[in-house]
């Protein structure tokens, strides 16, 4: 997995044996994890699979937090006592993370990717039909009829 490129598996194993050593069986562990990328899938992964609830909050309410705290000030410490605090300071309750099936998972992805993919290309598309506006007006209409006629098609 490429998102390990930091923390590899057996020492991400490791700590996560660390933090549930000693726990009893009806102890309830809630990790809050502020997302960066895809960095934090692994590790809510092997968290899970530990019996721990994680629980993802969005950067823009920790930055705000962070403002109202500690001015504009960002440390690793200072965002782990702001993402320690957020439970504290009311506002939407905080959910579980959902964690999909490995084949669900890689069709969300795919989905998104799709998405992006599209968007690149209307938007290329878009950039070309305004070149060659901007080129020749006539060049223009033809061309924009003949892609109309084209995007129709199945």
């Amino acid at each position: 997995m490429s998102a390990l490129n930091e923390v590899d598996r057996p020492s991400l194993t490791a700590f996560v044996q660390t933090a549930v050593m000693g726990l009893m069986t009806d102890d309830h562990v809630q990790v809050i994890m502020e997302p960066t990328g895809m960095s934090w899938f692994p590790v809510t992964h092997h968290l899970a699979d530990a019996g721990v609830t994680v629980v993802r909050v969005k950067g823009k309410r920790v930055k705000a937090l962070r403002r109202y705290l500690s001015g504009h000030a960002k440390t690793d410490m200072a965002d782990a006592q702001i993402l320690t605090a957020i439970p504290t300071f009311g506002g939407s309750l905080l959910d579980p993370v959902y964690i999909p099936d490995p084949r669900s998972h890689a069709l969300q992805r795919l989905t998104k990717q799709k998405s992006r993919f599209q968007n690149e290309i209307a938007d290329a598309r878009q950039c070309l039909l305004d070149l060659i506006r901007w080129a020749s007006h006539k060049l223009f209409c033809s061309v924009f009829r003949v892609s109309a006629v084209i995007s129709r098609r199945p």
